[in-house]
Formats: structure tokens, C-alpha cells, sequence
């Protein structure tokens, strides 16, 4: 059966601009991870351990406050932005007031961190992250654009907001200025990305006083909850670390853990790009053929394997090296926490990619428990390793929690069983006898 031509244009021009918006993504992926690898060194070596200890710390509690203000509605609210566009402002406008509450609570609660506990930070300091968490309630108007598949607004103004962020920590190196500089321009930068696109956004849909729904909020809770519980554990096992180190180990070693985190995490990014590329295809491999999809499977977490055990060899070997280099002699220390912390990226790999999994068999509820055993694992192991090992105790608590949610814990589940199996081959690199077919899924 033919299509009418029309449709035809508009299904070519839906391709053209969902491949443009990738576009986009991907030229702010590529500037921030390398602008932001080139300045965050300069600003390391500028802090000295000690003080970027507190930098690293303070942002990591940012990090997990922004992830109980977001209220995990992010991808619910772009799903209701497509299937009712009529409904834009009032959808958007509930998203702002929901989190505006929530982080209203969370700055109550970041602000009065000084008065109550004995803290080396001062209050101003404390009092700029909690008003930066209630302003970045507006954060929700990013998806606005994301439904509309138009990126490009986003990414230019962020990637303006970047520029400008890199500019002042360069400005605050020149002048000699203390770690509540660089701690004020990190957790700003988001926000005044927001306001160019921000500004665009109202212009079309002024966010008015009754642009709230009561029964729209609570759809919005309901849906979003496991979403919430879900980011938070991840983000707790993957963030905490850094906390319990600067709490356990002092400033000094907190600096020193995340100089050697930062250089294992840089290579995070390949298991997404693998993700992104074959899911497609696999989900429709997996409707036609389920045994050459478990094949392809078996080949694709054997490829990834492979890769994760060249780049963990060699940055194991070449640490001190590494850290020299990048960081200078005063994080010499960190090599050794980076030979350890760089074995995450295994079960990183496997844990992105087996979402593929997941994701096709329906059982996002099970990661959830999984991400969550795995939250309380990783405080438990610091609390036991980290007054013992200091950062090589907290890469030794890394590597076995992100171990269990990216494998072991799926030898818990019977239903999951199936992907742990092939994961097992996966790490004994069963499917490479031809190591360069294992991303071909025809």
C-alpha cells in the first residue's frame, strides 16, 4: 500500500528533525564534556585537595537536593505534553508549583544546615544552594521543548550558560578567589541556562496565578513516585560516596577520591552511546527472532566487556601516570583510588545496557528494588571501609554496589535470571568470536 505523499514529507520531516535535535544534543554532550574536563583540572589544581574536597562535597548535596525537588516528574510530564498539547500551561504551570513546594522544604531544610550543625562552609553559602534549588523549579520548561523535539533552544542556552560558568571559575583562578566562588558558579549555572529558554517559553504561555490543577498534581505524584525513588537510590549509590568521604576521611581525601572519580567517570559515556544505537533495532529483533536476539545480546555485552577491560587494564596500570599529569603531584594519592574506582565502569556498562533488557520484559519495578539494595549496600560498605581504607575503601564500596545492581542482584530475581546469564557469558566474552559483529543486529 502506497503512502499519500503528504504523509510521506511529514514522516521525513519528523526524521530530519529528530536527527537535527540529536544534533544539538550530542554538540552539547561533546563541549561540556571536554570544556568541562579542561576547566574542572585547572580549577583541581588551583583548590589543592583540601578545598576542592569541600567543592566536590557541597555539589554532590546539590545534586541529591535537585533530585527530591525535581520530584522525579521530568519524563511523566513530556509524555502528557505530547498526548494533550492544548494543555500545555496549565500541565507546565502544576509541574512549576509542585516543585516549587517540594524545594521549598528542601532549601528550608539547606539553609539552616549552619545554625544547627558545625559547618566550615559559611552560611552564605548554604543560603545561595537553597535559593538556587527553589529558582530551579522552572527547570520543568526544558521539557516543553523536549516534547516538541526542539533541543536546539535548550542547548544554546545552556551551552551560553556554560561559557559564561567556565568564564567565572577562569575569573575566580586569576583573583584568588575561595572555594564558595566555584561552589556559587556550578550550582547557578543551570539556572541561567533556564532563562533563555525560560523567557521563551513564557512569552508563548505566561505561567498565570490559576495555572494549577489539583487533580493534575496528584495524577503527576502517583506516576512519578517510583520514577523519584528510583533516581534518588541511583543517585545515592553513585553520589554519596563523596559525602561519606568528606564526613569519614576528612576535606583532603575527599578532594583526593574525587580527583581519581572524575577520571574513571569520564568513559561513563560510552554505554549510553552503545545503548542509544543498537535499542532500536534490537526491540524489533526481540518481536522476530527471540533467539537471535539473545545471541545479539550475548555478542553485545561481550563487546562492551571487552571494551571495559582495556580501558580498566590501562588505566589501572597507567594511574600514577595519569594523575600526574592531570592533577599534579599534590594528588599523587589518588592513583591508587583510581586503580580500584575505574573497575565500576565494568558493571556500569552493564548495568546501562542491561536496561535494554529491562525495558523490553517489562520490569523496571525489580531495577527499582535493585537500585535501592544496592543505595543502602553502598552506605553500609562506606561506613565499614572508609575509616579503615579512607578513598580506597569508598572505590571498594562503589564497585561492589554498582556490582550487584548491574549483576549479581539479578541472579536474585528469576525473572531476571535470563539476563544474568547472559551477562556471565558477556564477562567471559562467549559472543566475541568475531569481536566487530557484536553491534550488527541484522
Amino acid at each position: 500500500m502506497r503512502l499519500p505523499f503528504k504523509t510521506l514529507l511529514s514522516g521525513r520531516a519528523a526524521v530530519k528533525a529528530a536527527a537535527i535535535n540529536s544534533a544539538w544534543l550530542l554538540l552539547d554532550k561533546a563541549i561540556r564534556l571536554v570544556g568541562g574536563m579542561v576547566i574542572g583540572l585547572w580549577v583541581a589544581r588551583y583548590l589543592a585537595p583540601g578545598s576542592f574536597g569541600t567543592f566536590n562535597t557541597l555539589v554532590a548535596i546539590y545534586g541529591l537536593a535537585m533530585i527530591a525537588c525535581g520530584l522525579g516528574i521530568e519524563s511523566i510530564i513530556v509524555k502528557y505534553l505530547v498526548k494533550y498539547p492544548t494543555r500545555t500551561p496549565i500541565l507546565i504551570g502544576t509541574a512549576i508549583r509542585l516543585r516549587m513546594m517540594a524545594a521549598a522544604l528542601v532549601s528550608a531544610g539547606i539553609i539552616a544546615i549552619p545554625f544547627f550543625f558545625t559547618s566550615a562552609e559559611s552560611p552564605w553559602l548554604w543560603m545561595v544552594i537553597g535559593i538556587t534549588l527553589f529558582g530551579n523549579s522552572i527547570l520543568i520548561i526544558r521539557q516543553w521543548f523536549e516534547s516538541r523535539v526542539a533541543s536546539k533552544v535548550v542547548v544554546v542556552s545552556e551551552l551560553v550558560a556554560f561559557v559564561v560558568s567556565s568564564a567565572l571559575k577562569l575569573i575566580g583562578i586569576f583573583y584568588q578567589f575561595n572555594v564558595g566562588w566555584f561552589v556559587a558558579v556550578v550550582i547557578t549555572e543551570t539556572l541561567w541556562g533556564t532563562l533563555g529558554y525560560g523567557i521563551i517559553y513564557l512569552r508563548r504561555y505566561p505561567v498565570r496565578l490559576n495555572s494549577f490543577s489539583w487533580p493534575i498534581a496528584r495524577m503527576l505524584i502517583r506516576h512519578s513516585w517510583p520514577l523519584l525513588l528510583s533516581t534518588a537510590a541511583i543517585m545515592v549509590y553513585m553520589k554519596i560516596d563523596q559525602i561519606m568521604v568528606q564526613s569519614l576521611a576528612g576535606n583532603e581525601m575527599a578532594g583526593i577520591y574525587a580527583a581519581a572519580a572524575r577520571i574513571s567517570e569520564i568513559a561513563y559515556f560510552l554505554p549510553s552511546i552503545v545503548l542509544t544505537s543498537v535499542f532500536p533495532a534490537l526491540t524489533t529483533l526481540r518481536k522476530t527472532d527471540a533467539s537471535k536476539y539473545t545471541h545479539k545480546l550475548t555478542q553485545l555485552f561481550s563487546g562492551i566487556s571487552l571494551v571495559a577491560y582495556i580501558i580498566a587494564i590501562g588505566i589501572t596500570l597507567g594511574a600514577p601516570l595519569a594523575v600526574s599529569i592531570l592533577y599534579g603531584p599534590q594528588y599523587a594519592s589518588a592513583a591508587s583510588i583510581l586503580a580500584v574506582h575505574i573497575w565500576a565502569l565494568l558493571w556500569v556498562c552493564h548495568g546501562t545496557l542491561g536496561q535494554l533488557f529491562i525495558l523490553n520484559e517489562k520490569l523496571t519495578k525489580l531495577s527499582l528494588i535493585k537500585d535501592c539494595i544496592a543505595a543502602f549496600m553502598n552506605i553500609g560498605l562506606n561506613l565499614l571501609l572508609i575509616p579503615r581504607l579512607g578513598g580506597i575503601g569508598a572505590a571498594i564500596a562503589t564497585f561492589f554496589s554498582y556490582s550487584f545492581t548491574a549483576f549479581w542482584g539479578n541472579l536474585v530475581f528469576p525473572q531476571l535470571r535470563p539476563l544474568f546469564k547472559i551477562q556471565l557469558q558477556g564477562l567471559l566474552l562467549f559472543g566475541l568470536r568475531n569481536p566487530l559483529t557484536y553491534l550488527n543486529t541484522d
